[in-house]
């Protein structure tokens, strides 16, 4: 079970539960590959898209997008969108690296 900071993840710091399965979400990590890993992650139960979109975010930041079957990621909606923010991201980490570079001794 993950836990950060004295707390299980699938528990807010009131004790409250989380709206996901963050802490029954390591299932995915003996996984093969992405789609089941996130067939694992739905198959929790409870609830399932959410756990299944959590889980899909780690692995495919795991795996990378080359390693999500196309028939997955054919269906995407607004991709234009992915994109745009996935260039923005990289773009900051640029800039953050650069600027750490130029501080280095």
């Amino acid at each position: 079970m993950f836990a950060t900071g004295g707390h299980e993840l699938g528990k807010l710091a009131n004790n409250s539960p989380r709206p996901c399965q963050l802490d029954r979400l390591d299932s995915w990590l003996d996984a093969g590959d992405f789609e089941e890993a996130v067939l694992k992650a739905v198959n929790l139960g409870d609830d399932a898209d959410t756990t299944g979109a959590v889980c899909g975010q780690l692995a495919g930041a795991f795996w990378g997008e080359s390693r999500i079957p196309e028939s997955l990621r054919s269906g995407l909606a607004r991709t234009d969108m992915i994109e745009s923010a996935l260039a923005g991201l990289l773009q900051r980490r640029e800039s953050a690296t650069s600027k750490a570079r130029a501080t280095d001794w």
